[in-house]
């Protein structure tokens, strides 16, 4: 297909499914141990998102129950891409201009949201009825001031609670909330209620945090250190399952 791996063109490696076959296809004895966390991977699937008139993505979030890729880019602009790589239409969506990093999507809810650090906001974007992002539809907001984040580079939803984790790159830590039944992720009411943890990624060593994903079938953590081109799996309480280097990928 034209839409494989192509020599020169700007092309952007969808890591998430990649740790996924991982998990569910290598042995763990093979590539997990105490001494030595690390594990073995390799590129399942890449896609050129420049084909589809996507040069430059910022950001990504996946809706389970259309099977649906949003792509984001730094304006704002979103393509939905299917599991086939069909370009299923564009929108534009205000909330995630500037912010294409710090939005994820809710299975659950069924909703996308975004986290707006200069506002001090998480936006949640609800579903028209096809199950997608429906950029009409007035916001709901829930302060997160109270949170304390300095960076945010990145969220990801729990698929078991609905728990949303925000990777804070400024303290090196990911900040996890339950939601409320009624205020979502007001964090007033996150910190009166005790529903807020604090992991911390400083064992993980010096460097930069960016971007964090949630595997629904082991219930961990993955957040990436680009500028030393890892991967890391992690469980909720914060303890490294395993490492994987993605130099050999090509990924930049």
């Amino acid at each position: 297909m034209s839409h494989f791996v192509k020599a020169g063109r700007i092309c952007w490696r969808v890591m998430i499914l990649t740790v996924l076959v991982i998990l569910s296809l290598a042995p763990v004895q093979s590539w997990v141990s105490a001494q030595n966390p690390s594990a073995r991977g390799w590129v399942v699937r890449t896609i050129h998102t420049s084909e589809l008139g996507v040069a430059q993505p910022g950001g990504l979030a996946f809706s389970a129950p259309t099977s649906t890729f949003i792509v984001l880019d730094a304006n704002g602009n979103s393509t939905l891409l299917t599991m086939d790589e069909d370009n299923a239409g564009t929108q534009v969506l205000p909330e995630a201009q500037g912010n294409a990093i710090n939005a994820a999507f809710d299975n659950g809810k069924g909703s996308l949201f975004v986290l707006n650090h200069g506002r001090g906001e998480i936006a949640e974007i609800r579903s028209d009825g096809n199950g997608l992002p429906n950029p009409s539809a007035p916001p709901a907001r829930s302060a997160i001031q109270a949170f304390g984040i300095k960076d945010p580079q990145g969220i990801t939803f729990s698929s078991e609670d609905g728990r949303l984790f925000v990777l804070d790159a400024g303290s090196a830590q990911i900040v996890s909330v339950a939601p409320h039944p009624t205020l979502s992720f007001d964090a007033s009411e996150a910190i009166r209620s005790n529903n807020i943890e604090r992991i911390s990624l400083r064992r993980l060593g010096a460097g930069t945090f960016r971007g964090i994903a949630f595997d629904p079938s082991s219930g961990y953590l993955y957040v990436s250190q680009p500028d030393q081109k890892r991967l890391y799996e992690l469980t909720q309480a914060g303890e490294l399952v395993s490492t994987i280097d993605l130099a050999s990928f090509g990924i930049d």
